[in-house]
């Protein structure tokens, strides 16, 4: 069946990524892409290392790689976004691996209804799909300063999803909540099944305010992108019965295949020009914001945010300071 999304073309010929380390967090179809355009390497984490071995034998078997990419070119680290411990082990092998990363694809997330809290106090699906991913941008600043200082741009991307538009939070929470939005998030108050919207919402204003900190001309891009409704996917696989029967229904019908979500994914993260730093990517296009984020509130809420989670990472990585953003 047909996707009712805009086509997402191939890349032109003659596209290269070659030369370049790339780090991509949790399962992503670009994963492929990246290969096909012969980076140099490829970091994929998972949360324990036989998942993510798996994932890369299923990438060397792919008809279109076979014997084409070594097996060192793909190196699988444990990442786990649920634990600041795993945040901070991860980026300290990486900085002791590598002295560059050239692109940065933040992937990995979550969606479940339940209302859990991880062992560092923060709801799950706050922690995983916005905290964590905005800690790895921040950690990971330095080792893109040097690629971008040596040839071409560095990427940041992080996943968000136009879900954005539909935030709980934009109801829900009091100007008095969103002055201190993380211990809004704690709260059994910000519950809702809608969790996930909010955590998307959060990263398009982390990106915004991440980009403003460092400036148009460090020559890094960061920006966020929805790869659109994708088929197949389980994503949505922990949610009650109805709501995943609707989705199931939903994508079929509008659904985008892989293959193009890959394309916009690796395009986004790694081809796309700076009129799209600090934008929010949607069918290879820069989108407008969401509404609410033009509001009183939502603009209190970005500002408080970014400051929130810059004084909970100084919290968690002892040395680490607002200066560390610009140097």
């Amino acid at each position: 069946m047909p996707s009712y999304q805009p086509y997402i073309p191939d890349f032109p010929a003659g596209t290269t990524l070659a030369g370049r380390t790339v780090l991509i967090t949790g399962a992503s179809p670009g994963a492929l892409q990246f290969l096909q355009l012969n980076v140099a390497t490829l970091i994929i984490t998972a949360r324990d290392v036989s998942r993510g071995e798996k994932a890369k034998q299923s990438l060397l078997s792919h008809p279109s790689l076979k014997g084409a990419v070594n097996s060192s070119s793909i190196d699988v680290m444990t990442l786990d976004l649920n634990s600041f411990a795993s945040v901070r082990q991860f980026t300290d092998s990486v900085k002791k691996k590598y002295d560059q990363l050239d692109n940065i694809l933040l992937n990995a997330g979550m969606n479940i209804p339940d209302w859990k809290i991880t062992e560092d106090g923060n709801e799950a699906n706050i922690q995983t799909n916005y905290i964590s991913n905005a800690f790895l941008a921040l950690l990971f600043l330095p080792l893109l300063r040097k690629s971008a200082a040596q040839h071409h741009s560095a990427y940041l991307t992080i996943v968000g999803s136009q879900m954005e538009r539909y935030a709980p939070v934009a109801k829900k929470a009091t100007v008095e909540d969103v002055k201190q939005p993380l211990t809004y998030f704690r709260s059994k108050k910000s519950s809702s099944l809608m969790r996930y919207s909010d955590t998307k919402l959060l990263v398009s204003m982390f990106i915004r305010q991440l980009a403003q900190h460092i400036g148009p001309d460090s020559g890094i891009i960061v920006n966020a992108m929805c790869p659109g409704m994708v088929v197949p996917t389980s994503f949505e696989g922990p949610m009650p019965f109805l709501f995943r029967w609707i989705i199931y229904c939903v994508k079929s019908f509008l659904g985008r295949p892989l293959v193009e979500a890959g394309r916009a994914v690796v395009f986004t993260s790694a081809i796309v020009g700076a009129d799209a730093h600090g934008e929010f990517v949607v069918h290879n296009q820069v989108r407008p914001v969401a509404s609410f984020a033009m509001t009183d509130k939502g603009k209190l809420l970005e500002s408080s945010l970014w400051q929130d989670t810059l004084d909970l990472l100084k919290a968690e990585v002892p040395g680490w300071t607002d200066d560390s953003i610009m140097n």
